[in-house]
C-alpha cells in the first residue's frame, strides 16, 4: 500500500501507523508515545523521545544507542544537521507534548570516526544543539545521545 505522507514530524502508534501530531494529542494518554518519526525529502527517521541517561564515549555511545532499541543507533552527521532545523519545524514541540525531552543545546556524539588515514583515528563527530554545528572530538571525551533509527514509509513514486 502506497502512502502520500508529506514532510513533517509525526507520532508511531504500536503498528507503525503515523499520526498527527494534533490527532495524536487526542489520546487518553499522549505520552505513551516513545518516538517521534521526522519525514523529509531524505525519507523519515524516527528520533527517541529523550537523550539517554548519562554520558558517554563514542564507543559507549554507538553501543548504547543500538540497544535503546533494534535498528537504532547515533544520526550520521547529515542527520543530525535534520534534527537541529526540525527544531524550527516542531520538533521541540512534538517531544515536549510527548512527554519527552525537547532537544537542547548539548553536544551529541553522531556515528561517524574520521576514518581518513591521514587523521587521527580517534578523532569522531559530535553535533551541537545550540547552533547545529557538527565538530569533532577526541573519541575518549563524553557527549550525550539521541538515539534515531530509520522509519520505512512507502511513499508514491
Amino acid at each position: 500500500m502506497k502512502n502520500n505522507i508529506e514532510n513533517g514530524i509525526y507520532i508511531p502508534d504500536a503498528n507503525r501507523e503515523l499520526h498527527t501530531l494534533d490527532a495524536w494529542m487526542q489520546r487518553e494518554d499522549p505520552t505513551t508515545a516513545p518516538t517521534v518519526v521526522l519525514v523529509t525529502d531524505l525519507g523519515a527517521l524516527e528520533i527517541a523521545k529523550e537523550d539517554l541517561p548519562g554520558e558517554f564515549n563514542f564507543d559507549d555511545a554507538q553501543e548504547a544507542a543500538a540497544d535503546y532499541r533494534d535498528g537504532f543507533r547515533c544520526p550520521t552527521r547529515h542527520e543530525a544537521i535534520e534534527l537541529y532545523d526540525a527544531r524550527f519545524r516542531g520538533l521541540d514541540d512534538a517531544l515536549a507534548k510527548i512527554g519527552g525531552q525537547p532537544m537542547n543545546d548539548d553536544w551529541r556524539w553522531t556515528s561517524e570516526a574520521d576514518h581518513d588515514p591521514e587523521c587521527n583515528s580517534s578523532i569522531a563527530f559530535i553535533y551541537g544543539g545550540l547552533t547545529g554545528s557538527v565538530g569533532n572530538s577526541s573519541k575518549y571525551g563524553t557527549y550525550s545521545v539521541r538515539p534515531v533509527g530509520a522509519f520505512r514509509i512507502d511513499r508514491d513514486e
